[in-house]
């Protein structure tokens, strides 16, 4: 079986496909578990099709994982990690195991799970909040003084309250979560050294484990954070939008392996 080039084409939170007759991928958000994607696709026309693959890997072009998914049109990519961009391209079969080209490729970035802090409470010398996150996730506080040094206070699972009982020891005392499978890898964390900002960009190096997957966040007001980059260490991170920001913060988090 053999057919034209494939066509990549992008629309608003869908990405497709096309391959041979009208084969069309598209990707599209698990809501039960951020960890994996479902892929959807229209049936190729042609008679003599017996079944569909899914390559995908984490390097573009490169594909060292292949699902056979047979004569349907929809499969769940699971054991995917946070923050990490996976690719993906597909190819169509027949019954004699003849194979079509590969579409060109699409890609897709599992989102980090973040856990949320609310209710604040303080009183008598004790601060608490509701962490609320993906349901029987463990989650890591961890309080700082100065938004620099962070130490590990407490682990426990979503949802569930956290009471700081040594909250009125600090002058001022700041609050975050990890995921636990974040936090748990983390123990050698990034440095970010040589900050330039010039031409509206903004450039710093990271430095940490060689060879370690780190992820470069960056928020506007330090409590809400946004993943901008992905890579190994040490490496240069360059944030060309710095330019349009009154304020910008940044930070690393370790990537699990």
């Amino acid at each position: 079986m053999s057919c034209g080039p494939a066509r990549v084409w992008t629309k608003p939170f869908v990405t497709y496909l096309s391959l041979c007759s009208a084969l069309m991928l598209f990707f599209q958000l698990n809501v039960h578990a951020s960890q994996s994607v479902t892929l959807s696709w229209d049936t190729s026309t042609a008679t003599n099709v017996a079944g569909y693959k899914i390559y995908y890997g984490t390097v573009s072009k490169k594909y060292p994982n292949v699902v056979v998914v047979g004569n349907t049109n929809t499969v769940t990519i699971t054991g995917l990690v946070q923050g990490t961009t996976y690719y993906f391209a597909a190819s169509s079969y027949n019954s004699a195991g003849m194979e079509s080209t590969l579409s060109n490729e699409a890609q897709y970035t599992v989102p980090i799970t973040t856990a949320t802090l609310s209710s604040a409470l303080n009183t008598g010398g004790q601060f608490s909040f509701a962490v609320t996150g993906v349901t029987g996730k463990v989650y890591v506080v961890q309080a700082s003084t100065n938004l620099v040094n962070w130490v590990a206070i407490q682990t426990n699972t979503a949802p569930f309250v956290f009471v700081d009982t040594n909250a009125v020891h600090f002058h001022q005392r700041f609050y975050r979560t990890y995921d636990q499978a974040l936090y748990t890898v983390a123990m050698t964390p990034a440095t970010l050294t040589a900050a330039t900002r010039s031409a509206g960009q903004f450039s710093c190096q990271i430095t940490g484990a060689a060879g370690q997957q780190y992820i470069v966040q960056a928020s506007t007001d330090l409590v809400n954070w946004v993943s901008i980059q992905t890579n190994a260490s040490p490496f240069v991170f360059v944030d060309p939008n710095a330019g349009s920001f009154q304020q910008r913060f940044y930070r690393t988090l370790n990537l699990p392996p």
